[in-house]
C-alpha cells in the first residue's frame, strides 16, 4: 500500500498546467483554447423560466440477440423559484440483432413520429474498444431521443422557457442529431449540465479540477473551453461553479443558437443551486432525477410480468442471470 500511495503522490505533484483542451475527444474536430484567467466571469443571479429534464433507463431482459428495456423521462418547469409545471413519461424499447452488423430498435409507445431506428453494430462512437456495440446501448440512445424530443414538444408550446438537461448536447447517433437540429431550427433555448466529465488538459489533468484550482472565489463561469466543435456537437463548453459556498464545479454547455447569453443561463441556474442535499447543484435537476428514477422494485415487477407472458425468454436470459448470481456469492 505504501508504494501505491508514494506513486500517486508523485503523479499528482508532477502535473503542471499548460493549455486546456478536451483530450478525451477528437482534437481534430474541436479547437481548444489555452488556459487564461481572463475567461473567468463572476456569476450574477438571474430570475428566469427554466425547465429541467432528465431520464433513466433499465434493462429488463437481455439475451445474446435481444434486449428489452424501460425508459422514464421527467420534466419540471419553474418561473423563478416557483414550480409551474411537470410531468413524466414511460417507454419500452426492444433491441433486436439483425445479422452481425445491424440492430433494430423498436419503441413502445413511439416517441413523437419515431417508433424505430437502426444501430450500426460497428459504430465507433458507441462501441467500447474493438468489440461490437452492446445491445443495451440502444436503450441509452432511446432515452436520449426521448429527452430531446420532449424539449422539442415543450418548446413549441412554451418558447419562453430555457430547457436544461442532465448531461451534454452531443448527438451520438444520426437520429439524435436530427432531433437536435429541430431544437436549433425552432430557436429553443437549451443547455446541459454534467455532474461528471472526462475532459482533460494537455498535461492529462482533469479539466474541471484544473480550472477549479485556478479559479477566483465566489460563483463563476469559465468560458469558452473550445472555439469550434464538430457538426454533431454544436455547443459552447464551459465550467461553472454555481454557488460560492459549494465545493463542486460542473461542465456546462449551451447551444450556439441560443438567444440568451450563456452567462445569464448560468446565473438562472445559480438561483436554484442552494439545496442543502447537493449544494451548488440545481434543485430542478435533483427533482427530475428523483422523478425519472426507475427503482429496482419497478424493474423487477416489469421483468416478472414479461417472463409470465414470455417464459421462453427466461431460459435465454439465464446466462446473464447466472453471472449476476455468481457476483452475489463473492
Amino acid at each position: 500500500m505504501q508504494h501505491i500511495v508514494e506513486h500517486l503522490q508523485k503523479y499528482t505533484h508532477s502535473k503542471k498546467q499548460s493549455g486546456i483542451f478536451a483530450a478525451a475527444i477528437d482534437r481534430n474536430a474541436y479547437h481548444p483554447r489555452p488556459f487564461s484567467e481572463h475567461q473567468f466571469q463572476t456569476l450574477q443571479e438571474h430570475e428566469g423560466m427554466l425547465a429541467f429534464i432528465d431520464g433513466s433507463n433499465v434493462e429488463l431482459i437481455t439475451t445474446p440477440a435481444l434486449c428489452v428495456g424501460m425508459i422514464r423521462v421527467a420534466y419540471a418547469a419553474f418561473d423563478g423559484k416557483k414550480r409551474i409545471a411537470g410531468n413524466m413519461r414511460e417507454h419500452f424499447v426492444i433491441i433486436e440483432a439483425h445479422g452481425a452488423s445491424k440492430y433494430h430498435a423498436l419503441l413502445f409507445p413511439g416517441i413523437g413520429s419515431y417508433d424505430r431506428f437502426v444501430i450500426d453494430a460497428e459504430d465507433p462512437d458507441l462501441r467500447e474498444g474493438k468489440s461490437r456495440v452492446v445491445l443495451s446501448k440502444g436503450i441509452t440512445l432511446a432515452r436520449d431521443l426521448a429527452e430531446i424530443h420532449l424539449i422539442v414538444e415543450l418548446g413549441k408550446v412554451y418558447p419562453e422557457w430555457t430547457y436544461v438537461r442532465d448531461g451534454d448536447l452531443q448527438a451520438k447517433h444520426p437520429l439524435i442529431q436530427e432531433v437536435l437540429e429541430r431544437v436549433y431550427a425552432e430557436k429553443i433555448s437549451v443547455a446541459a449540465l454534467a455532474k461528471t466529465s472526462d475532459l482533460l488538459t494537455d498535461q492529462g489533468e482533469s479539466l474541471l479540477d484544473s480550472v477549479h484550482e485556478r479559479a477566483p472565489s465566489g460563483a463563476w463561469m469559465y468560458a469558452p473551453v473550445n472555439d469550434t466543435a464538430p457538426e454533431n456537437h454544436q455547443a459552447v463548453i464551459a465550467v461553472v461553479k454555481l454557488q460560492a459556498a459549494s465545493k463542486y464545479v460542473f461542465r456546462f454547455e449551451t447551444a450556439k443558437t441560443n438567444s440568451i447569453p450563456q452567462e445569464k443561463i448560468a446565473g438562472m441556474l445559480s438561483v436554484h443551486a442552494r439545496d442543502w442535499s447537493f449544494p451548488g447543484y440545481p434543485y430542478g435537476l435533483i427533482l427530475v432525477h428523483q422523478r425519472a428514477l426507475i427503482s429496482r422494485r419497478d424493474a423487477e415487477y416489469m421483468r416478472l410480468k414479461l417472463f409470465a407472458h414470455l417464459p421462453q425468454l427466461q431460459n435465454q436470459a439465464r446466462a446473464k442471470d447466472a453471472h449476476d448470481v455468481l457476483d452475489l456469492l463473492v
